[in-house]
């Protein structure tokens, strides 16, 4: 039997060596009385011990000596030490050689018959373990003393090393014994996904004697050792507590005096740890609480204190969870749980979300994911988690992994405390825009605070880690869990077939937004509210819009982002060749959703809620639910009103979103539905957007009442030039150089290129879209601004007094007031209608009907004359009784008769006569026939060209000279006087009575001179300056 390499064959022999042994062991070596023999537990210890013995026992008992080297194993010489791990060793394999142990485990033994054995090697302590619950005190306090001292080396865990040896072999071969190295080695194997030769009964063994070890800091000796100085300094009091508590209080199990404790308090150390895990430097302190955070994550119940706050908690929300899937469920279940269950699941997920070391199962699924995707990723501060995040909706991303992280990531949503993150850089702005919170209100009130004030956010960090947020949230509605928990019944009832991710569901609920349910429709109107104001949170927009911002809105992707601006430069370029199809549909989509609400427009909400109140108050208050329920009624108020809208920045943006209705009239989410009759019964034809609406708009006089009025708005707007994109696009050229100093915004800018339109120079394709301007506007007064705007009183008057009451045909205002124009007495009305006669002049088409009744006729009798500059109603006059359609002829006469009577209005006196009327009349104010008058006067003069005294003869200017006020002729004869008279005409008396007063002045200050110089003789000399005026 020496050194016991080989046992007794026999079973009597066997017992008998055993109880042998047994009796050695609990007779004590004495190292402290030299000569005096006894026997040793391992052959050779007394001399290898002695000096240690001395060093570090003195005046210990005898029978403690050898508990006292175990205690001291770390100070032991290498000698000694290998002989206390020797007698360790023995005593693992047998109880009966622990005599302190097994004493006080001999009642229990026998209470229990079946762990009275002697083999295998370590079966009875396994036994007494197994009933840890129901055994003494005494007995209980023994077998944790053991464990404590065995916790630094695996081999004298017999079962564990025992089941382990093939992998401690294989896997860990390189790993000393001692300091638990194998055993960290092990747990850290046992949690790769495939690894070859690591069976499950050794995965089973090390997680029990994981879950044993965290259960108190005094049974981890990584733990207990690298983290001393951080126990004494931040968790001495529950040290002091632990310390002082039996077993059965840490543990639970009958006390000492009878009593059975259920609730155990172990724990608390580990517990502290963790909450002051990031206010501890030691590196090795960290990785060992990062293991047991690690093996907490695992197996909640392996925290005594986990266990004790949640278990009610579990057992009511996660009932049949897996036991490692546990942790995710009470996030997910997070403002469910009981206070005290919350805060601790709180705390497990805070240290989680900062390193995926801390998520084994995480951890155990990505390995491949990140290999491939966050290589070069350094581990810590949720760096790779995020990177995971950022990279799961690849398609090249596993399966498996990208299954993991969005349950993580679904779970973590749920408090900005899971969100590392968040939580790191958040802090400030949470503990200044959120401390009034309501914790109790929503699912992740926190988050949602952020959300709600994110342009308040004042750290760049925090914005940054918030967009990030939200970014997922809208790309998979799991990871919103706001909108995710009130639409939970939506998306069952309407999107139960559309697959998660890619905003796909979010894209769901739009299309049923008349119908998602009150909570839902709140929920996701906010998260569109963001995405509108930050395009960069749509990481679909942003994928399929990269290469257009790069082209046309890299400026705006770097400054005021948060506004609007990316969204709005793409707006502004829609219509660009270059622009990518997939992006043109992403824009246009988001501003069909941006038309539908009031509240989805950034800068309209900003600076328009006070127009809206004054003009439009009941829209407002429709809008202000913010439910998707309001069908853009507030900007649609706003567009008709908006020459009343005082407010310059809201008139700005409102513009704008006027200018995009103008091209796209389907934006109105009214106007479809007001014009759908119209369209089955005029444009049935019409094949898609473009081609219906234009149909409409030509067919405007024949639209039902509800339909015009929606159409009116917007071709009202398009009269402006700064709201109709193709005119402004096309005549940029040519508004640059016959309007340049014409300000947009009122009409005038428009007006200016009409009164153009016909230049010899214009521009052809600006030309093509002027004369679609001019037909829109024959239709009505409000199709022509300047008119609308200045002329409502007098043509108020004039239908009052019966002036006009043909009201049937359309553009009847613009022919009451042309015809009537002399009854006109608004000095802007009046200027407005003197525009609109000469364009009428120079084309009939400009005048209302015109164009349609004259159409046959100009082709038959003028079918080569080119169009504009009065030619064709020259043309007409011309052949003016060949005219058959009768309401041409009395158009043509109409504009005949005031071209007649008005040079001002009259194109080709205005074309052929400019000079004439530039040397002869330059004075005379346009009006009243006096220009016509004027140029009758001097119609004989030689100067007179031959072109502009024919364009006069077919003008009756005769009777202009009889009728004109003998005001007007003195006027015009004065004019012509001072025209002729030269200088001395003009200035003579002036300079006449100027040189009298000159030349006195002289005289007066010769004659004082001389005087002076006769009269006077100073009897000193006198310095004269040479400056007389000095």
């Amino acid at each position: 039997t020496k050194d016991r390499q080989a046992m007794p064959t026999t079973q009597a022999c066997r017992t008998e060596v055993t109880q042998f042994f047994r009796r050695v062991a609990r007779a004590p070596v004495d190292f402290f009385k030299p000569g005096v023999w006894w026997s040793e537990p391992v052959k050779g210890m007394r001399e290898a011990c002695k000096a240690d013995a001395v060093r570090l026992c003195q005046g210990a008992p005898p029978n403690k000596v050898n508990q006292c080297l175990k205690s001291s194993k770390s100070s032991l010489s290498a000698a000694c030490k290998e002989k206390v791990f020797a007698m360790q060793m023995h005593q693992s394999e047998d109880l009966g050689l622990d005599p302190h142990a097994f004493k006080a485990c001999k009642p229990d033994i026998d209470k229990f018959p079946e762990c009275n054995v002697s083999t295998p090697a370590g079966a009875q302590a396994e036994c007494l373990r197994s009933h840890r619950q129901e055994l003494s005190p005494k007995c209980r306090n023994e077998l944790f003393r053991r464990e404590q001292e065995n916790s630094a080396d695996i081999r004298l865990n017999i079962k564990v090393f025992t089941t382990c040896k093939p992998e401690v072999e294989k896997h860990c071969k390189n790993e000393e014994f001692g300091q638990a190295r194998v055993f960290k080695c092990l747990w850290e194997k046992s949690l790769r996904r495939q690894l070859d030769g690591f069976s499950e009964e050794c995965k089973e063994e090390v997680t029990k004697m994981a879950h044993r070890a965290v259960s108190d800091y005094r049974l981890d000796y990584r733990l207990r050792v690298s983290c001393a100085k951080a126990i004494d300094a931040k968790c001495g009091e529950e040290k002091k507590v632990v310390d002082s508590m039996s077993l059965a209080e840490l543990s639970g199990g009958q006390t000492a005096d009878g009593q059975y404790v259920f609730e155990g308090k172990a724990g608390q150390v580990v517990s502290c740890l963790k909450t002051h895990f990031k206010d501890i430097q030691s590196k090795s302190c960290k990785s060992a609480i990062t293991r047991i955070v690690n093996v907490h994550a695992l197996n909640w119940s392996s925290s005594p204190v986990m266990k004790s706050a949640c278990e009610q908690d579990v057992q009511q929300f996660c009932a049949g969870t897996k036991v490692d899937e546990v942790h995710l469920c009470l996030r997910k279940h997070l403002d469910q749980l009981s206070a005290s269950c919350k805060d601790k699941e709180l705390l497990q997920g805070s240290l989680e979300a900062e390193d995926i070391a801390m998520k084994p199962l995480l951890m155990k699924s990505c390995t491949i994911a990140i290999r491939e995707f966050c290589l070069g990723v350094v581990p810590g501060r949720g760096r790779v988690i995020q990177c995971l995040q950022e990279h799961m909706s690849k398609p090249s991303f596993p399966m498996d992994c990208q299954e993991r992280v969005a349950d993580d990531l679904e779970a973590s949503n749920h408090d900005w405390r899971l969100k590392f993150g968040i939580s790191e850089r958040c802090k400030g702005d949470v503990e200044q825009l959120c401390k009034d919170v309501d914790l109790s209100e929503a699912k992740a009130p926190v988050l949602t605070c952020l959300k709600e004030k994110l342009s308040q956010v004042k750290s760049a960090g925090c914005q940054t880690e918030m967009r990030s947020h939200i970014a997922k949230g809208l790309e998979n509605i799991r990871f919103a869990p706001a909108v995710n928990a009130m639409c939970t019944a939506d998306v069952e009832d309407f999107c139960s077939d559309v697959q998660p991710g890619g905003g796909r569901v979010h894209e769901c609920l739009l299309r049923h937004k008349e119908q998602i349910s009150k909570q839902c429709a709140d929920a996701e109107f906010q998260m569109q509210a963001l995405k509108a104001a930050d395009m960069r949170l749509s990481t679909n927009a942003i994928g399929k819009c990269r290469a257009s911002i790069k082209s046309f809105c890299a400026d705006a992707a770097t400054a005021k982002s948060g506004k609007g601006a990316i969204w709005a430069c793409l707006e502004d370029h829609l219509d660009e060749d270059d622009m990518d199809a997939d992006c043109r549909r992403v824009v246009q989509k988001e501003m069909m959703l941006k038309h539908s609400s009031f509240h989805l427009n950034l800068r309209l909400a900003q600076y328009c809620t006070a127009d809206a109140a004054a003009l439009c108050p009941a829209e407002l208050a429709k809008a202000s639910f913010k439910d998707f329920h309001s069908e853009g009624v507030v900007i649609s108020c706003l567009a008709k009103h908006l020459p009343k809208v005082n407010g310059t920045d809201c008139k700005a943006a409102l513009k704008r979103k006027v200018s995009q209705r103008v091209q796209n009239t389907w934006l109105d989410p009214k106007l479809r539905d007001a014009c759908e009759a119209d369209l089955n019964k005029l444009c049935r034809w019409a094949k898609g957007a473009h081609s219906q609406q234009q149909c409409l708009k030509n067919n405007y006089a024949k639209l039902s009442d509800a339909c015009k009025e929606k159409q009116k708005v917007y071709l009202a707007a398009s009269s402006i030039l700064d709201m109709n994109k193709v005119v402004s696009k096309v005549c940029k050229a040519a508004e640059f150089k016959f309007c340049k100093g014409v300000m947009r915004g009122s009409g005038k800018a428009m007006q200016c290129l009409l009164s153009h339109m016909h230049h010899p120079s214009m521009d052809v394709e600006c030309k093509k879209a002027l004369e679609v301007e001019q037909k829109k506007r024959t239709e009505s007064v409000d199709f022509n601004p300047l008119i609308r705007d200045n002329c409502g009183a007098d043509l108020q008057k004039l239908v009052a007094n019966g002036t006009c009451t043909d009201r049937q045909n359309k553009g009847w205002g613009l022919e009451c007031l042309t015809e009537h124009s002399e009854a006109i007495k608004g000095a802007a009305c009046k200027k407005a209608v003197t525009n609109l006669q000469l364009r009428q002049s120079a084309d009939l088409r400009a005048k209302p009907e015109a164009a349609e009744v004259c159409e046959a006729d100009i082709a038959k009798l003028c079918p080569d004359v080119e169009k504009g500059g009065g030619r064709i109603n020259k043309c007409l006059r011309d052949h003016k009784d060949q005219i058959e359609n009768p309401r041409c002829k009395q158009k043509v006469t109409s504009v005949h008769k005031v071209d007649k009577k008005h040079a001002f209005t009259n194109y080709r006196v205005r074309k052929f006569c400019a000079n004439e009327i530039t040397a002869f009349c330059k004075e005379v104010e346009p009006g009243d026939s006096r220009l016509l008058a004027c140029l009758g006067q001097h119609f004989k003069e030689k100067s007179f060209s031959t072109k502009c005294q024919s364009t006069l003869v077919e003008t009756d200017f005769a009777t202009a000279l009889k009728n004109a006020p003998l005001g007007t002729m003195q006027v015009e004869f004065k004019t012509m006087l001072d025209r002729h008279r030269g200088f001395f005409d003009k200035w003579g008396t002036l300079l006449l009575f100027g040189s009298v007063g000159f030349v006195s002045i002289v005289a007066f200050a010769v004659s004082y001179y001389i005087l002076r110089r006769k009269l006077f003789h100073p009897g000193y000399n006198v310095v004269v300056p040479k400056d007389l005026e000095s």
